[in-house]
């Protein structure tokens, strides 16, 4: 196996412990510190992992694409860029510090401002580590770079454990996630050099600022419900409901993104073939994408009674609505993936960004009218508005990527499947059931759509010549 096919493999497994590991997490945060403190922390957690997004994405690309073009030069590369995200962190960290009052003004709860301000030192450490692995990243070290993933994931679930389990709870949470980072970072830490290297300031903010501001936009396009849901509504307690069914539902834009990862490599090579590759892409993610949904959504009370308790049943409302959303924009993302692979990088840019204003608009008339539910309601109308014109864009390019009457197929198997779910439900009524349930559910949809003949063997061959080894192998097992 060559190595950016290795590099891919190890990409898939640091991904796979980040969900595991982050899925664990939340569910003990969630027991643990209730609706209301897990509400307060999924709030300050999210809007300085933003600011950190915001620092350190081009910044650290920058430093990832000269590293690529002068590895002699890494190390020296690696140092001048840290000194700048040290000094932009540091400053912006202090900023939020003195703003904390206004910013738990806007949030609704002026509480908030004390663990604002403890929560800053996430900002530092954080941004030091995106930029160690952007280092590592730069030089083609995957391995390393996973490693150092995987590290910082489990790290962060053992420190969350330890310290909310002897009464730390918010402040130990912080604490935890403040760790961890630093614990990735020693991991990557190299000796210095006592070289310098002249960075061209205007070039490099040239590059960084926009790359930053559609890092931003694409974060937000997940997460700025939450936001919307606390500073309106002004309750921690809807919040920590709202989370708790918002955290189910973002490991499909998650999962996603790494199909994307793979999609990019293959379409930029192998442009003459793109219908060809996004048909087969449609039709499988169809296959993972549809009984996702309808049996998450099928399965709301049990899968949320058994991850979270019965404390969090007002969540299983808001499950629903949550998934729908994050499936269009676990497709939306993977389109983004498709046009950046053509290098219409600037119409990706721009759909970012109207996705962002139209969320913000019709969050917050949803939001004002209808609560939480309106919320996730105002998600979906605008998740549904930027993938209805991102397939329109990419189909500019390929022409019909989709065979509408397969998906049509898949969705009534998915449908059939989702009644015997939803039966099964009444005869064990068992919220722990769920954990066999849903997995007996995907291997009947699977097994259905071989037998029906969805699933063809001179396709399976085709996808083998165009993934990496390993990864073509677990393809041609699962389906």
């Amino acid at each position: 196996m060559d190595r950016a096919s290795k590099g891919t493999v190890w990409l898939f497994a640091s991904q796979a412990v980040l969900l595991l590991t982050g899925f664990a997490l939340n569910a003990f945060l969630g027991r643990t510190l209730g609706p209301t403190e897990f509400g307060i922390f999924g709030v300050v957690l999210l809007l300085n992992l933003t600011i950190v997004t915001a620092l350190s994405a081009g910044i650290s690309a920058e430093s990832t694409r000269l590293i690529a073009a002068q590895p002699d030069k890494a190390k020296e590369i690696n140092q001048e860029t840290t000194k700048y995200l040290i000094f932009i962190s540091i400053a912006v960290g202090s900023l939020i510090y003195l703003l904390s009052d206004f910013i738990a003004a806007l949030l609704g709860n002026t509480q908030l401002a004390n663990i604002i301000q403890f929560s800053v030192i996430l900002i530092p450490l954080q941004t030091l580590f995106a930029q160690q692995t952007a280092f590592v990243n730069g030089l083609k070290e995957f391995k390393k770079q996973s490693t150092a993933n995987m590290l910082f994931a489990v790290s962060k679930l053992l420190f969350t454990v330890i310290l909310l389990s002897i009464g730390y709870r918010v402040l130990g949470a912080i604490i935890a996630y403040s760790l961890a980072p630093l614990i990735g970072y020693l991991f990557l830490f190299y000796k210095p050099t006592n070289k310098k290297y002249s960075f061209n300031t205007q070039t490099l903010m040239a590059f960084a600022v926009p790359y930053s501001l559609s890092a931003v936009a694409l974060s937000l396009m997940n997460n700025v419900d939450v936001l919307f849901v606390q500073s309106i509504i002004q309750s921690e307690s809807t919040t920590g409901h709202y989370l708790a069914a918002s955290n189910i539902a973002r490991l499909f834009p998650t999962m996603f993104g790494v199909a994307g990862v793979v999609l990019f490599p293959i379409i930029a090579r192998s442009k003459d073939k793109l219908n060809d590759y996004l048909k087969l892409a449609a039709k499988y993610f169809s296959l993972i994408i549809i009984p996702a949904w309808l049996f998450v959504i099928a399965a709301s009370y049990n899968l949320i009674t058994s991850i979270y308790s019965e404390t969090y049943v007002e969540s299983v409302q808001y499950l629903p609505l949550l998934m729908t959303s994050a499936i269009l924009s676990a497709i939306t993302f993977t389109l983004f993936a498709v046009l950046n692979a053509l290098g219409k990088t600037k119409t990706t840019l721009y759909l970012t960004l109207l996705s962002i204003t139209s969320q913000i608009a019709l969050l917050y008339y949803f939001t004002i009218t209808q609560g939480a539910l309106g919320a996730a309601t105002g998600m979906i109308a605008s998740n549904a508005l930027i993938l209805a014109i991102t397939w329109w864009r990419v189909s500019k390019e390929s022409g019909r990527f989709a065979d509408y009457r397969t998906i049509i197929e898949i969705l009534g198997i998915g449908l059939i499947i989702t009644g015997l779910i939803l039966y099964s439900n009444d005869l064990l009524p068992s919220k722990w059931f769920v954990l066999v349930q849903l997995p007996l559910a995907f291997g009947l949809f699977l097994i259905t759509c071989v037998k029906l003949g969805i699933i063809k063997q001179e396709e399976k061959s085709f996808l083998k010549t165009a993934l990496p080894g390993k990864l073509a192998r677990f393809i041609d097992w699962l389906f």
